[in-house]
């Protein structure tokens, strides 16, 4: 399988030093229907995307329309640690519990708690799983088409 990126329109917010933050619009598949007004599940969302340059010339000025960019098998990897992961430990957990307790509060209660307990790992070793994450940046450059 060819290793595709995932591109994302911003603009540039605010530049710290090296570091760079872009203001993006995510969109769910819902947000493009043409019947989203009548609907509930419409997702549309701003979010900062912190871009290291890492010693980079920086030709990047505030409001520059830019596109972040990301490789496609680290947005699978995110899936699993962010979705994957924790469904696989509550399963285990559930399992696990209910063979020492009969109570369905209790093995409830543990398979929540196994599942609490894998993101507070997760958020223990952000700084490691950040450095598997790494958004790049280009500016968009402007093209015109002149079709009458």
């Amino acid at each position: 399988m060819k290793n595709e990126n995932i591109y994302h329109a911003g603009i540039v917010e605010n530049i710290e030093g090296d570091k760079i933050f872009v203001n993006i619009l995510t969109k769910s598949a819902c947000a493009e229907c043409h019947a989203k007004g009548m609907c509930t599940v419409a997702d549309m969302k701003e979010k900062i995307i912190e871009i290291d340059l890492k010693g980079e010339s920086n030709t990047y000025a505030i409001g520059d329309n830019v596109d972040v960019y990301y490789e496609q098998s680290k947005g699978m990897l995110a899936v699993l640690y962010g979705y994957v992961l924790p469904f696989i430990f509550f399963i285990f957990t559930l399992i696990l519990a209910n063979a020492f307790f009969k109570s369905e509060v209790y093995v409830g209660l543990l398979s929540i708690s196994g599942v609490v307990l894998y993101y507070i790992i997760l958020y223990l070793f952000r700084e490691r799983i950040r450095a598997k994450f790494v958004f790049k940046i280009m500016k968009k450059h402007l093209i015109i088409n002149y079709e009458n």
